[in-house]
């Protein structure tokens, strides 16, 4: 999961004046029911949060923690990291990780970035802004469907079990929109917790693992 709350807009200017902070839709009404449709399932995953949301919304954050799902960092405000400077960068991760430790979850050493790739992610069907990217895989410009994900994530699944290999999914709280897109999700959960031959685990534990079988990837 991606995104926490108006961190990205407020960064950017597009926040309304006239709406209090710390009352993003997505985080009132589509992550708590992320959240039940994940406990259903019995799956853990991995939220990346912007760290200035951490002090905005405390008890979503607790929530994650809570339900035993990690918690893993998206820059202060959700910026565009290619855009910025070396010491730009130097200051987003000092007021970032000042942020963690004045918040309840505090800072993990390390960092991990595990690979993913755009037919996995909801945002490449979904967002008008990702017309070039869908465009640099083949598909339109036009945003596709929930239909269309749910079916590249299935057939990717099977791809993926018969070659004992690894994906990534994203899920975007802000762009669960209407119950068609929800049950996507829903869907994708089923297959992952039906399966006994799947491991399906927050970013951290897999990190860990590549970690302790350096011998797999020779």
């Amino acid at each position: 999961m991606d995104n926490l709350g108006e961190a990205q807009d407020v960064n950017k200017g597009l926040w309304p004046a006239d709406q209090p902070i710390g009352s993003h839709y997505s985080v009132k009404e589509q992550l708590p029911r992320m959240l039940r449709m994940l406990a259903r399932h019995n799956i853990k995953g991995t939220y990346f949060c912007e760290s200035w949301s951490l002090s905005v919304y405390p008890g979503a954050v607790r929530d994650l923690q809570d339900q035993g799902h990690e918690v893993a960092w998206h820059g202060y405000q959700h910026e565009s990291w290619g855009g910025l400077s070396a010491e730009d960068e130097r200051a987003n991760f000092d007021k970032s990780f000042e942020a963690a430790r004045q918040s309840e979850l505090g800072v993990k050493q390390g960092i991990t970035i595990l690979p993913f790739e755009w037919k996995t992610v909801d945002a490449f069907y979904y967002m008008e802004k990702f017309s070039a990217i869908r465009q640099s895989h083949g598909e339109t410009a036009a945003p596709l469907s929930p239909s269309d994900f749910e079916s590249y994530l299935l057939a990717k699944i099977d791809e993926v079990i018969a070659s004992r290999g690894y994906i990534s999914i994203l899920f975007h709280p802000f762009l669960q929109t209407s119950e068609e897109k929800l049950a996507v999700m829903e869907t994708i959960l089923g297959r992952l917790s039906r399966d006994p031959t799947i491991w399906c685990a927050p970013c951290g534990e897999v990190a860990s693992w590549v970690a302790t079988h350096p011998s797999a990837f020779a």
